[in-house]
């Protein structure tokens, strides 16, 4: 995932967030999308790996639920699903991240 898609990620994700919190992150990003283009060695800092890691889990939990795998729904319901909430993990590493 670039940073790039991780932008667009964060503000498809992070509109529940304040509008000021928003902006600082996507301010960070984009520094941080700049310094790789001038830098192609640098690593990414660990809360934005983090944070590209929480997107990517989201939308790969999406993908399989817009696919309608009923079997894996029979599955969850069977073994006890706790009804657990990706976008909520994703808003907490996003607050952690902006902080």
């Amino acid at each position: 995932m670039s940073l790039q898609t991780l932008i667009k990620n964060v503000q498809e994700l992070g509109q529940e967030e304040g509008e000021g919190k928003l902006r600082d992150a996507i301010q960070i990003l984009e520094q941080e999308r700049k310094l790789m283009e001038e830098v192609p060695d640098l690593q990414l800092a660990d809360k934005t790996k983090r944070l590209r890691q929480a997107c990517f889990k989201v939308n790969y939990k999406k993908r399989k639920l817009m696919a309608g795998m009923p079997a894996m729904i029979s599955k969850s319901k069977s073994a006890g699903f706790s009804g657990d909430n990706p976008a909520a993990r994703v808003e907490t590493n996003f607050k952690q991240w902006s902080i």
